[in-house]
């Protein structure tokens, strides 16, 4: 025979309490810090350095994915070297289509 739980008060007499929570405790090993908002001149700066990032990213990329156009249609070029220079891009590639649909 299965067991059964006996059935649940919903209010008034009978109904379970609950002990208020005691957040001092629940936190007690955390600090807590608040900060001021950016300032207009921090925000500035640190899009200004983010931008600099960006383009500076994007121009390493180019040369690399340049320098392997290069290998690839170079006729001085050996197989083997063609064959790595194919991987690389078809790594960027990917990097590229996996930034643009999924997100950063």
């Amino acid at each position: 025979m299965p067991e059964h739980e006996p059935p649940r008060p919903e209010e008034g007499e009978g109904a379970p309490t609950h002990a208020p929570l005691d957040l001092n405790r629940i936190f007690s090993g955390n600090e807590l810090k608040l900060s001021p908002p950016e300032t207009p001149e921090d925000g500035k700066h640190r899009r200004h350095m983010e931008l600099v990032r960006f383009y500076l990213a994007l121009a390493v990329f180019a040369i690399i994915f340049v320098v392997c156009l290069w290998g690839i249609f170079s006729t001085s070029a050996a197989v083997e070297d063609k064959k790595w220079f194919t991987g690389i891009i078809g790594l960027m590639v990917g990097a590229v289509a996996g930034y643009l649909f999924k997100g950063k």
